[in-house]
C-alpha cells in the first residue's frame, strides 16, 4: 500500500507540469471607423512621433534604432511610450509583409500593466477609397505572467488598461485624421 501511494505521488510530481501552463492568453480587439482616405490614416499611424498628437494618455515617444536586438544582426526598430497615468512601454516594431498591417509591436518592458504583449494595428478599406475601419488586436498576458496574479497585475486589470488604452487611442485618431491638416507635423 505504501508501494502503491508513492509511486502514485511519484506520478502525479512527474505528470504536472503537463497539466501546469501559465496564465489565461487575453485579448482585445478595439476598432473604429474613420471617414478619411487610406493614406491619410497611414500617416497619421506611421508617423510615431504624432502619437501624441491623437492618443489622450500618450504624453511622450521617442524612437530608436538597435542593430543588437535581432539574430540577423538587422536593424529593429524601438518606440519607447511614456503615459501620462505614469506607466511606461518599451517595444520593437517589426515590418509586416501584409500591407493592411501598420502596426506589428511587442512588448520590451516598462510598467504596462501586461507582460508579453503584441498589438497589430490593420486598416479595411471601404470601396470609396474615403473610409477606414482601424482595427487594433491585443494578445497579452497579465503583468504577473501568473494563473492567480495578485490584485493589480490580474487578467482584470490588464484587460481593462489595453481596453481603454485602445479606446481612447482610436477615438483621438479618428478625431485627429478627420479634422487636422495632416501635410505637417
Amino acid at each position: 500500500m505504501k508501494l502503491a501511494s508513492s509511486l502514485l505521488m511519484v506520478i502525479g510530481c512527474m505528470c504536472t507540469p503537463l497539466w501546469a501552463c501559465g496564465p489565461d492568453p487575453q485579448r482585445v480587439i478595439e476598432q473604429v471607423d474613420i471617414t478619411a482616405s487610406p493614406a491619410q490614416v497611414a500617416q497619421a499611424l506611421q508617423h510615431a512621433e504624432w502619437m501624441p498628437r491623437w492618443h489622450p494618455q500618450v504624453q511622450t515617444v521617442s524612437i530608436h534604432t538597435s542593430i543588437t536586438g535581432t539574430a540577423e544582426g538587422a536593424p529593429e526598430t524601438v518606440r519607447s511610450l511614456q503615459l501620462r497615468n505614469g506607466w511606461t512601454l518599451q517595444e520593437t516594431l517589426r515590418k509586416h509583409a501584409d500591407a493592411a498591417v501598420l502596426e506589428d509591436s511587442f512588448m520590451q518592458g516598462g510598467s504596462f500593466p501586461v507582460s508579453q504583449y503584441r498589438g497589430v494595428i490593420r486598416l479595411k478599406v471601404a470601396p470609396d477609397q474615403q473610409h477606414v475601419t482601424v482595427t487594433w488586436t491585443g494578445r497579452f498576458n497579465n503583468q504577473a505572467n501568473q494563473m492567480e496574479a495578485p490584485p493589480g497585475q490580474d487578467n482584470a486589470t490588464a484587460v481593462a488598461g489595453i481596453t481603454a488604452f485602445y479606446r481612447s487611442g482610436l477615438q483621438g485618431l479618428k478625431v485627429f485624421v478627420e479634422t487636422q491638416a495632416m501635410a505637417s507635423p
